[in-house]
């Protein structure tokens, strides 16, 4: 969505005569307020989501450890201190896993919206060959004659001065 605001501002100052011609400055600016609010309704949107998505992976962990003491009670009827103790551990262990996983999924939605830009990208056809091979003026590096780089000058290593 901010793509197509960007490339309609764009277009809209580069032909900034025609506008100011036909005088569609107000059609322009409403089209334009018209992109910016669809566009902070999907970040409003995405903002949320990811909020409550967060909310939940950080909730996860410590629910995991509350299930597991509730389920423990509800199958063996035992509530002495030393196997509440003895299972708070166990489950302890497994909450920074939970964490890291938590963390994995945050980021891996993070990156989506660049990944399918990157999709996008290498999805695009191939520019065309030349039909003649390189032009004039481009030069293969390095040079035929087996030198690399010409130095117009003088060139010494600092301790060929000393």
């Amino acid at each position: 969505r901010t793509d197509k605001r960007v490339v309609t501002l764009r277009e809209v100052l580069f032909g900034v005569r025609v506008v100011k011609c036909y005088g569609w400055e107000m059609a322009m600016e409403q089209k334009l307020a018209n992109l910016r609010s669809q566009e902070v309704g999907a970040l409003r949107s995405y903002w949320h989501i990811s909020c409550v998505l967060t909310s939940i992976m950080l909730l996860f962990p410590r629910l995991l450890i509350w299930a597991g003491l509730v389920g423990y009670a509800a199958i063996y009827g035992a509530h002495d201190v030393a196997t509440i103790f003895t299972s708070l551990q166990i489950l302890a262990c497994l909450r920074g896993s939970c964490e890291i996983l938590a963390q994995s999924l945050a980021k891996v939605a993070a990156i989506s919206p660049s990944l399918t830009r990157i999709q996008a990208f290498l999805k695009l056809p191939e520019a065309p060959t030349l039909q003649n091979g390189q032009p004039q003026w481009l030069q293969q590096w390095p040079a035929s004659g087996g030198e690399f780089v010409k130095v117009q000058g003088t060139f010494c290593w600092s301790a060929d001065l000393a």
